[in-house]
């Protein structure tokens, strides 16, 4: 059963649901994002398919806006992190704190534990979930979800094939509880578990696949018609948009502090 919380304005064709009341994102759509990055404020709007916000700092009156003009939401979340900035970290202070593990490298992050701290970590991103579902939210992309990938500074004494399970349990549950409330979900980079996920998961966001010739980890994604949004830093646009258009990508390159669309 498909829980809803806002409505919905007047449907654009894109923003049709399927028969399991989640809106598909499709291999192709274009894509703006106003969530992460440099140029993240300043990425254009107009024309594109699908606009990326913050689900924090963006306001359900801006979500609506877009939605209204025939573009699907999609929500940043950090579903791997604690986030010491956020709103929702200083009101619950004592919670957040109590499901931390070890730090990122990133300012003022730090990793999850989702080996000992399962059942906590699940009822804190319930709650952000939520937030998203009664902003409106057409879905979220998750990101830091790729714990695994750091075994020396996730959680300490746990071994590598004991995050790996762990990962790809709270991942599926990440998945089914954002299509219980109608919301798809997107899967951030963590390239090796897409085997295990790409059933999942509505689309994927990758970083830097073409720099580190990744990007044929992707190709499940394209082959069941689900869009993949690629943001790379450091590489000519001439060959972005040959490894993009070999795998339906839709790929921004960042430069001098602006998102540039490659496509």
């Amino acid at each position: 059963m498909v829980l809803t919380i806002q409505s919905m304005p007047s449907e654009h064709p894109r923003r049709r649901r399927n028969e399991n009341g989640i809106i598909p994102i499709r291999t192709g759509y274009t894509w703006a994002n106003r969530a992460w990055g440099q140029g993240k404020d300043e990425d254009k709007v107009e024309g594109m398919d699908v606009v990326l916000v913050d689900l924090i700092d963006t306001a359900a009156s801006q979500i609506q806006d877009y939605q209204v003009k025939g573009h699907i939401v999609l929500c940043y979340i950090s579903a791997g992190t604690v986030e010491t900035w956020r709103k929702d970290y200083k009101e619950n202070k004592e919670e957040w704190d109590s499901i931390k593990a070890e730090n990122m490298d990133w300012y003022r992050e730090t990793w999850i534990d989702i080996v000992n701290k399962y059942a906590k970590v699940k009822e804190l991103m319930t709650r952000r979930w939520k937030i998203a579902a009664k902003k409106g939210c057409d879905g979220i992309e998750s990101d830091n979800v790729d714990c695994f990938e750091h075994e020396e500074d996730c959680v300490d004494g746990v071994s590598q094939d004991k995050l790996v399970e762990a990962q790809i349990k709270y991942a599926k549950w990440q998945a089914k509880t954002a299509h219980r409330y109608g919301m798809s979900l997107g899967l951030k980079n963590s390239l090796s578990l897409i085997p295990e996920l790409i059933d999942h998961f509505d689309y994927a966001v990758n970083e830097q696949c073409i720099q580190y010739k990744e990007c044929h980890r992707l190709q499940p994604f394209t082959d069941s018609g689900k869009a993949i949004f690629g943001a790379e830093y450091y590489q000519q646009p001439f060959k972005i948009r040959r490894e993009a258009y070999h795998y339906g990508m839709k790929v921004k390159n960042e430069k001098n502090g602006k998102w540039n669309n490659i496509w």
